[in-house]
């Protein structure tokens, strides 16, 4: 649960819901190659509690999962409302690909 204690415009809603899970595969190919699935819901008051849905679906490929340093190609889907400013009332349902790094 979150509530924003200041919001513009006013009146618009403050209270929103959210969630998510994550699911990583363990090490395949020699310790080089992870599979991952990662989904958020999230619901705010100031889209009417209408529920908006982001997944992705990778691989991370890392030389040595020891040193963390790895990187994650994935696709994503999303549906429900927009969260930017002005727009969060409209629809949208979008895919898309994207790269991860992990540097640390």
């Amino acid at each position: 649960y979150t509530y924003a204690f200041r919001s513009l415009p006013q009146g618009i809603g403050r209270s929103s819901l959210q969630g998510g899970c994550e699911w990583t595969s363990g090490w395949k190919f020699s310790d080089h190659l992870q599979f991952f699935l990662a989904d958020d819901f999230q619901s705010w008051e100031r889209s009417h509690w209408n529920p908006a849905f982001n997944s992705q679906f990778g691989i991370k490929v890392a030389q040595d999962p020891k040193q963390h340093r790895a990187l994650s190609l994935f696709l994503e889907f999303m549906t429900g409302v927009q969260p930017q400013g002005q727009f969060y009332t409209q629809k949208e349902t979008r895919w898309g690909l994207g790269v991860k790094f992990d540097l640390t």
